[in-house]
């Protein structure tokens, strides 16, 4: 009887052992990460940002892209160790060519905070982009704004209802806002009321300050939705409530002119007084003149020059105030009585 033959042993793959370096880095720079973490959070132990900085550049140091952008998110709070925008930006810089979104953000941001031209706007308009492409909400609403503005990238509105659109999807209050007002004006898409309403008042009854004017707008314009001065009442003193301070100019401007309610000189002068409080130039013009003309006040000719003196005028210009003064009809009101 033939002897059966032993079956032939198999070669071993002198690679079969050896782990996969990259792989291994790959893990000992997330543990490196998570006990950063669990220092940088006080997890389980005392907050230490130091130790947890110490973790991170090890993480870093293998080249792992969300490291980096903790150590130049750290570096740019100042937050265990001495607040470097440079540092920051380098660290920024490494982890966004690595892909991290936060990191390719936040470099564009920084860029722009730098003393810049236009070379250094269009490097920030990419990162930017590239931010916005991996599903970053706040870099999808300043890709809108950059192409709405023109910063980097020639002005495009389409696109900017494009970005706006995909950040408010993701429940981004501003975006919803921005997309709201273009839908209501047809700007960058055909005008559609019904959902430029839905996205303001989305936005609104989140609690964005912004939307809660515009709102206010719509109802007293019958922009979208019927005329309904008390609707626009409620969210004007909502978006004041909420620190808008045009909210309070557009108020004081409703009970000056008995505008939707009965006129009242004394609420007039309070709102006026919020929003000058909050810097806002156009309502230290309004207080200066109601001082002046003692309407609502006591005529007191000091207090209203130093509201006057008050005035930004750079700012004015800046947030197009200047050019309210001349169309909104009630800056030249008529003199009533005391």
């Amino acid at each position: 009887m033939a002897k059966k033959k032993k079956p032939a042993a198999k070669k071993k793959n002198p690679a079969a052992k050896k782990k996969n370096p990259a792989a291994r880095n790959n893990s000992s720079a997330r543990l490196h990460i998570l006990a950063g973490d669990r220092h940088y959070f006080g997890q389980g132990v005392k907050r230490d940002p130091v130790k947890a900085l110490k973790e991170y550049a090890k993480a870093a140091a293998e080249g792992n892209a969300l490291a980096q952008f903790k150590l130049g998110a750290s570096c740019l709070q100042g937050d265990g160790t001495p607040q470097d925008n440079a540092e920051a930006q380098k660290w920024f810089r490494l982890a966004a060519e690595g892909g991290n979104a936060m990191a390719q953000y936040n470099l564009a941001v920084s860029l722009m905070d730098d003393p810049h031209g236009p070379e250094v706007e269009r490097e920030a308009f990419q990162w930017t982009l590239k931010a916005a492409e991996a599903g970053l909400d706040n870099a999808q609403f300043s890709c809108g704004t950059l192409y709405l503005i023109g910063v980097g990238v020639e002005i495009d509105p389409a696109e900017a209802v494009k970005w706006f659109r995909e950040a408010a999807a993701q429940g981004h209050a501003p975006a919803q806002t921005k997309l709201g007002k273009m839908l209501l004006r047809g700007q960058g898409v055909p005008q559609d009321l019904a959902e430029g309403v839905k996205w303001s008042l989305q936005a609104a009854e989140g609690g964005f300050p912004e939307a809660q004017f515009n709102l206010g707008d719509m109802y007293l314009e019958a922009l979208g939705v019927p005329r309904d001065n008390r609707e626009a009442m409620k969210w004007y003193r909502l978006a004041a409530k909420n620190g808008y301070a045009m909210a309070s100019v557009k108020l004081g401007y409703l009970y000056e002119n008995g505008h939707g309610v009965s006129p009242d000189l004394a609420q007039a002068v309070k709102w006026y007084r919020l929003a000058a409080n909050q810097k806002a130039p156009i309502a230290a013009l309004k207080l200066s003149q109601m001082y002046e003309d003692g309407l609502g006040v006591p005529q007191d000719l000091a207090e209203a020059q130093k509201w006057r003196e008050s005035v930004d005028w750079r700012m004015l210009e800046r947030d197009g105030s200047a050019d309210k003064l001349i169309a909104w009809p009630f800056f030249q009101p008529e003199k009533r009585k005391r």
